[in-house]
């Protein structure tokens, strides 16, 4: 017994020490700062409500004998030697085949596919919102604050656009200063996001979204400085949700010479623009056939002194075209590309280029005087070795970046002479798989030099936005990355800027620059946007 006292009175200072020891070392904050960072934000629900999916019913399969099954068991029956089943089977066959012949056979459309029909070329009125507003708001107070934006407004000039190359440091200091506040996160579609605008006025912050089901979203984020969205905005906290199309967004353009419009193409080979005057998405131009034959992939919208005078556009069977949004036809089209156009551009200086991509995985600069059945590209540059996602070239027309499925991003410069083009190769994991939009690089309107990217790096979720500098040295006093680079010219990305908050808890494949202040929105895979600001 006194054994035992002995052990149990041991145990209990061995206790107390050591408990008095990890109280010394604040082991309990310590617990709490731990226990502190597993606790995940909440994603806000403001904006959209989620889209509720509909059961779909298993695919029907056909239980009749086909051709290549009947004659496999031919074959099997002549293993087996049975003469009267294979005379049987070899009359079948011959049967259904000539019965394949004579038949004239139609495509099957399923009922989910006939509501995809395109709407007619009608205007469709903007006074439904389709995200049913909380204060039973229509789209009328939307339309009535964007028209009252003027031209002057959207065009004014800042001291950001004095930015160039040599002041890359300063413009990252300003783009760390960013931040986005739980208010700067919204629903703004119900599917994912494909397309992302911001409008050029200086006293609102009013970000657009397209996303894959057709769905629109015009997002009044409030006043430009503040971020605060008061009640004339209306909506649903707002944000308005509209249906123009019936498929996928691939382009979005707000106009600074049209404060009033918002220009939208579409994978179902439409193109509208949504007018604020009319209240109402007017109809620009539809593809020749229906909704199967040509499908658009992306859109370079031309603005001229008085908006958008052209828009060249990419399809899926590799070709090309310019739609005259004034007429509501196209001028040309050819095809250019081993397969899918992923990406279009018309060139930011030279007013006769075009810059394409392609799944095929090269690059294709294009004159357009030489537009015609036999038209050859200008330059082709090749390096890339699966397909490109996007290849865009920067305000000042002095650089290109190519994102593509290889895990490389490529900085072309000299890039316009014919069987020329140095690139600058960075890694980059481009792997977002079937259900994240595809990475596209964004260059920034105000800074040439600069450019956003997603990311799929993780702990903590982030947006890159990469800087170009020249004499293979960093901006930011760091020695780069080791990378292959055939450039002379000693033009490279720099390590990426890391940009992340506590409000940004998932991958933004699309983005937009404001184009004379420093916003940026990004766009993810269940509709969010999120503003930097």
């Amino acid at each position: 017994a006194s054994d035992t006292m002995d052990y149990e009175s041991v145990r209990a200072e061995n206790i107390k020490r050591n408990t008095e020891f990890l109280n010394s070392i604040g082991i309990d904050s310590v617990k709490e700062i731990i226990a502190d960072s597993h606790n995940r934000k909440k994603t806000t629900h403001k904006g959209a409500e989620k889209r509720k999916r509909t059961p779909v019913a298993p695919a029907r399969r056909s239980g009749r004998i086909t051709i290549d099954r009947l004659k496999n068991e031919i074959e099997e029956a002549k293993q087996s030697g049975n003469a009267a089943d294979i005379e049987a089977k070899q009359a079948m066959l011959s049967q259904m085949v000539a019965d394949k012949a004579q038949a004239s056979y139609e495509a099957v459309i399923t009922a989910e596919s006939e509501v995809k029909d395109r709407f007619n070329d009608e205007p469709i009125t903007m006074d439904t919102i389709l995200n049913e507003p909380k204060d039973g708001a229509n789209g009328n107070v939307l339309t009535v604050s964007m028209k009252d934006i003027t031209v002057s407004e959207c065009t004014m000039s800042t001291n950001v656009n004095k930015w160039h190359m040599e002041d890359n440091e300063e413009y990252r200091l300003a783009m760390s200063c960013l931040q986005i506040k739980e208010e700067d996160v919204a629903k703004v579609t119900t599917a994912r996001i494909t397309a992302v605008a911001v409008h050029p006025s200086m006293s609102r912050t009013i970000v657009c979204a397209g996303d894959k089901l057709g769905y629109v979203g015009i997002w009044d984020a409030g006043d430009a400085v503040e971020g605060v969205v008061d009640a004339s905005t209306g909506g649903n906290e707002g944000v308005y949700l509209y249906q123009p199309h019936v498929s996928s967004i691939c382009g979005l353009h707000c106009s600074s010479q049209e404060p009033s419009r918002i220009w939208s193409c579409s994978y179902d080979g439409t193109i509208r623009v949504t007018d604020m005057q009319s209240s109402s998405f007017m109809h620009v131009y539809s593809s020749p056939g229906d909704l199967y034959d040509v499908s658009f992939t992306d859109a370079s919208f031309v603005e001229g002194a008085s908006g958008v005078n052209s828009i060249f556009t990419s399809c899926h069977d590799g070709s090309v075209g310019v739609i005259d949004p004034r007429a509501g036809t196209c001028g040309w089209s050819y095809e250019v590309h081993d397969g899918k156009v992923t990406s279009i551009q018309r060139h930011p200086v030279d007013e006769h280029m075009i810059v394409t991509a392609g799944r095929a995985g090269y690059i294709a600069i294009h004159d357009i005087r030489r537009a015609g059945k036999k038209w050859t590209p200008l330059n082709t540059l090749t390096g890339h070795t699966k397909s490109v996602n996007a290849a865009h070239v920067s305000p000042d027309g002095q650089h290109m970046v190519s994102v593509c499925q290889d895990d490389t991003i490529k900085l072309w410069h000299d890039f316009m002479t014919p069987k020329k083009g140095n690139c600058h190769t960075l890694r980059h994991n481009n792997h977002t798989g079937r259900w994240l939009s595809t990475f596209k690089p964004c260059f920034d309107p105000k800074v040439p030099s600069a450019l956003v990217m997603g990311s799929m790096d993780k702990n903590p979720r982030r947006v890159e936005v990469f800087t170009v500098s020249y004499s293979g040295t960093s901006s930011i006093g760091k020695s780069p990355k080791k990378n292959k680079c055939n450039s002379p010219m000693g033009y490279q990305l720099d390590p990426p800027l890391n940009m992340m908050s506590e409000n940004l808890n998932s991958i933004c494949s699309r983005h937009a620059f404001h184009p004379n202040r420093n916003v940026l929105a990004s766009g993810n895979s269940s509709g969010r946007v999120h503003i930097f600001r």
